[in-house]
Formats: C-alpha cells, structure tokens, sequence
C-alpha cells in the first residue's frame, strides 16, 4: 500500500511542479482565449508611449523574467546527497498540522522526486511500525498540502488571465481590434479597467499572477510573429508601472508623479532646469523603493525598474 501510494505521490509532486514553476507555461495555454483579441489592423511600429527598454525585452526578457520569478520546468535541480534529504526529512517530521502545511507552502520546490524517494527508503528500512507508518504518513500529508497548493494556483492563474484579458479587451474597437497606438480613450479605458480589476495595492500573488501572465502572453505573442499584440501588453506593463509610481510619490514626490503622469516622449521636456536636482533625488528614492519593498526577483520588481530606469534614460538623455 505504501508503495502505490508513493508511485502516486511522485506522480502528482511531479505535475505540481510543472504547474506552479512558472507562469509563462500556464500564459501559453490560456493565451489561445487570448487569440480572440489580436488585432487584423495594428501599426507596424512601435508606439512612442511604450518604453524602449521593454520593447527590447518582449523575448528574452520575458522569458528570463519568468525563470527569476520561479524556475522553468525543464530546469534540473542539483541532486541532494542522503544526508541532505534525511535532514529535511526529520524536520518535516517534527512539524504538524498548519506549521507541516506552512512550511510545505512556503518550500514547495523544496519536495521533488527524490524527497518522496528517501521517505520510501527510509519507511522500507524501519523497523519500528510507528515510526514506519509516521513516515508513511508524512508522505501523504506532504502530497496532500501540494495538491491543495495546485488547486489553489490554478485558481489564482485563471483568475490572472481573466483580469489581464478584460484589461487588454477595454483597449479594443467596437469590433474587437486595435489600433496602435492607442488612442488617448483607449488608453484611458484600460487604465480604468486596471483601476477596478487590478487596484493600486492590491494582493501581491494578484499583482503577480496578472504581470506573470503579461509576460508570458508577450513571449508566446513573440514566438508566433504577433509583434502588434507584444506592443499592446508592453503597454499594459507601462501603464502598470506609471499608475504605480504616482501611487507611491503622492505628495513627497511631486515632480516624479508629474513626469510619470506623461507620456514617454514628453518627459524630458517637463523636468525644468530648477527641477532637475529634486527630480533626480525623487527617482532615486523610487528605485529604492521599487528594489527593497518589491519581492526579490518578482515580476512587480523588474516591471518598476526598467520603468524607472528608461525615465532615467529618456529625461537626462538630451539627444533623446
């Protein structure tokens, strides 16, 4: 019995792991409801709204983006010795009920095949009976809380996709196509639609699963020549970013909320001369911010500084 039920649980560890490791390979699915959007008529340029930085991103960036957040599925972990699982075995031991399943979530990656493989190993040399069916028992309370964490990403994922999806769909026509660059009613319809399905302070996994998503549409759009649908995400992540900013500058940062309130292609002529010191200071502390209150590596993290870095660029640029 034992051995099934850890052929069973190495089957479904094995699938949890594909599933949660990353976004994108959840985006490349849900894109296909995405398809319905892509436009028949959208410029061939790139709109000067959208930062440059980000454009040169829409393919290896987005997909590198993904793998900092969480790594792709193919990716082989180091193998860990014995001594190394018999460790992470006893201290799973000494846990129950919510500090095991906090600890599960919290380490998800950290229980792979060769986890569930030690337990087997290890319940099939142990000669005491309770000890073997604690082991047993851990086995099966550890796929358990991983199977719960599946269903729990999978939710939060379809959810993402549905968020992303009306925010790109305020952007469209009467008949569904758009038009690039977006007009200025356009682009004010998708910054209302963020607004309410994505609000300024809003939950950190919401907040992640949509900009996960974002880049993993952009790098499925990318693979298959949909150069107009990267351009309407990247603009999305733009306004994202943008929409934070003026969030986060208020009334301490009033030059940075007044450039970040423009276009890309004006922010060099609205910093005046007499600004520029206080300006510089009020971008700084912004990437601070966005570096040491943002999850390391998290997709909010990297959208808020190539926006911030590009300001940086296009305002003290004065051949730009």
């Amino acid at each position: 019995r034992f051995c099934f039920s850890c052929r069973k649980t190495l089957f479904l560890q094995r699938n949890t792991v594909r599933k949660m490791s990353a976004h994108i390979s959840v985006a490349n699915v849900s894109f296909r409801a995405l398809r319905t959007l892509v436009p028949s008529r959208v410029a061939s340029r790139v709109p000067s709204r959208v930062p440059s930085s980000l454009c040169a991103s829409s393919s290896s960036s987005s997909s590198s983006a993904g793998a900092s957040a969480s790594p792709p599925p193919s990716a082989r972990p180091e193998p860990r010795s014995d001594d190394e699982l018999d460790a992470l075995v006893d201290a799973m031991m000494e846990l129950q009920g919510e500090e095991r399943a906090r600890a599960v979530a919290a380490q998800w990656q950290t229980f792979r095949a060769d986890f569930f493989l030690r337990v087997a190993a290890r319940a099939g040399d142990e000669k005491d009976d309770a000890k073997k069916q604690a082991l047993a028992d851990l086995s099966t309370d550890v796929m358990r809380i991983l199977d719960a964490l599946v269903m729990s990403a999978d939710k939060r994922m379809d959810g993402s996709a549905q968020v992303l999806q009306k925010i790109l769909a305020s952007g469209a026509d009467e008949n569904g196509e758009f038009a690039l660059p977006l007009e200025d009613d356009k682009a004010a319809a998708m910054l209302t639609a963020m607004d309410k399905e994505l609000p300024v302070g809003a939950d950190e996994d919401a907040t992640e699963g949509v900009l996960g998503h974002a880049y993993g549409y952009m790098k499925k759009a990318s693979d298959d020549n949909l150069e107009g649908m990267v351009v309407l995400i990247q603009g999305v992540l733009q306004m994202w970013a943008a929409r934070e900013v003026r969030a986060a500058s208020g009334d301490s940062s009033p030059v940075l909320a007044r450039v970040a309130q423009a276009k890309p292609e004006e922010w060099n002529s609205m910093v005046g001369e007499a600004e520029r010191g206080d300006f510089e200071t009020q971008l700084k502390s912004a990437m601070e911010a966005a570096v040491l209150e943002r999850p390391n590596g998290s997709f909010a993290q990297r959208v808020l500084a190539e926006f911030l870095k590009e300001m940086e660029t296009r305002t003290f640029n004065t051949e730009e």
